[in-house]
């Protein structure tokens, strides 16, 4: 990262040097906190137990003009708010949870100088942050007052992404096509990112969480949830890739599970006698399709808590009719956030 040009005093030289003669030689195994070997999976920082080098403060020389207009963005979502004060000359966006707005993330800011045609900083939560390491460079600076993991990638002349927070759920600041910016636009933004703020006392809303249970390989289908509220979701099912098997079908039934401690444990029902519509839907090869679920008549309103909605899919194996069709349960994971 380019800073403004200034005269730097012997000592802080002198402190510089002696610090990349310690960092040289543990080098490797930073990188090795967030990268991995070609063709292996993206690992997270906190998956590997490398002790981070000590924090380099990079915004402490930097001027600081305390008469300078700000405004406070925020944006609430299930796991915090995530906050920051932004300058008079940058605009920012709240992304919501599920409104799409962000390429990457479940919700946060976004973050660009008021007066470039393209480019923006997105400041985003996210489930696990993971990445590959195949040209990555990594340091470690101090922003907001914490340790934070600063990515680039081939040589580039500005941070591709930055660790803020990563501790499940992660916060994460990313930039897109922001190579026209100047070196003061990104002396600011780093100044921006020093007020950030995720305040896990205040949250708000649902969310779906990614996890194994969603996906089968069998029939190459993924089920996510949106939406999310204490009284239903809407359900999405996508086929990701070609299969050998036969048509893909749904009904209205569900169930749901409530976490408890290290347990799942069913949903009560609120009424007695009770059942599903006995419908089918089709999915169709390599398609997607989405599902209104209501539940407030079967299991109420859901208290604050997470939660896993399971619903069955089955081949209907028209090629051989003699053998039962064959069920793929998939399970999607969400969080509700309260008190």
């Amino acid at each position: 990262m380019k800073g403004k040009k200034r005269a730097i005093p012997i000592i802080v030289c002198i402190v510089a040097l002696c610090l990349y003669l310690v960092t040289a030689g543990i080098r490797g195994s930073a990188n090795g906190l967030i990268s991995r070997q070609a063709g292996t999976d993206p690992v997270k920082i906190s998956d590997v137990s490398v002790q981070a080098p000590e924090a380099v403060d990079l915004t402490e020389n930097e001027p600081k003009e305390t008469d300078r207009e700000l405004t406070t963005a925020a944006v609430g979502g299930p796991y915090g708010e995530i906050s920051a004060a932004i300058p008079a000359d940058w605009t920012f966006e709240a992304a919501k949870v599920d409104d799409d707005k962000l390429m990457y993330g479940l919700y946060g800011l976004i973050l660009r100088p008021a007066d470039v045609a393209e480019g923006q900083i997105e400041l985003f939560c996210i489930d696990g942050f993971g990445v590959c390491g195949t040209g990555l460079e990594t340091e470690w600076i101090t922003l907001a007052g914490n340790a934070a993991c600063v990515g680039t990638y081939d040589d580039h002349a500005h941070w591709d992404y930055i660790v803020m927070k990563d501790d499940n759920p992660d916060l994460v600041a990313q930039h897109t096509d922001c190579y026209s910016w100047t070196d003061e636009m990104w002396d600011e933004a780093l100044e921006i990112l020093d007020t950030a703020v995720f305040d896990e006392g205040k949250r708000e809303g649902g969310v779906g969480q990614s996890i194994e249970e969603s996906y089968d390989d069998n029939i190459a289908v993924q089920m996510r949830v949106t939406n999310v509220t204490p009284t239903g979701l809407t359900v999405h099912f996508e086929q990701y890739d070609k299969r050998d098997c036969g048509e893909l079908i749904y009904g209205d039934g569900y169930y749901l599970q409530a976490q408890n401690g290290s347990d799942w444990e069913d949903v009560p029902a609120i009424i007695e006698n009770w059942g599903f519509n006995d419908i089918a839907y089709t999915l169709q090869p390599e398609g997607k399709a989405e599902q209104q679920i209501d539940w407030e008549w079967l299991y109420g309103t859901l208290s604050p808590g997470t939660y896993r909605i399971t619903k069955i899919l089955t081949d209907s194996n028209r090629n051989n009719p003699s053998v039962n069709d064959p069920a793929y349960p998939l399970t999607a994971q969400f969080i509700l956030a309260g008190e």
